[in-house]
């Protein structure tokens, strides 16, 4: 933990910066974001699909779609805060 940020525990094995760009906020651009939430997500589908391909056990599935999940709200939020900015600047 350095800078204050928090520190947040793997889930299911996936690490920190596929599943929360939160304490990057500030340093990251907003397209940078949605980019590196787009290649996260295309990676949760992939896991996904290899699970139900390979016939693993779906126990992990559960942790892959909260992730999803999350990123969703991410991308959510940085296009709402991009269309903000976008709309302040035109008046």
């Amino acid at each position: 933990m350095e800078d204050g940020e928090i520190e947040e525990g793997s889930i299911g094995g996936v690490e920190e910066e596929e599943h929360s760009s939160e304490p990057r906020k500030s340093e990251e651009s907003p397209y940078e974001m949605l980019r590196n939430s787009k290649a996260a997500v295309e990676n949760i589908v992939a896991d996904i699909l290899s699970i139900k391909k390979d016939g693993k056990p779906k126990q992990r599935l559960r942790d892959l779609v909260t992730q999803m999940f999350l990123h969703f709200i991410t991308l959510r939020q940085v296009l709402y805060s991009t269309l903000i900015f976008h709309s302040h600047s035109l008046i």
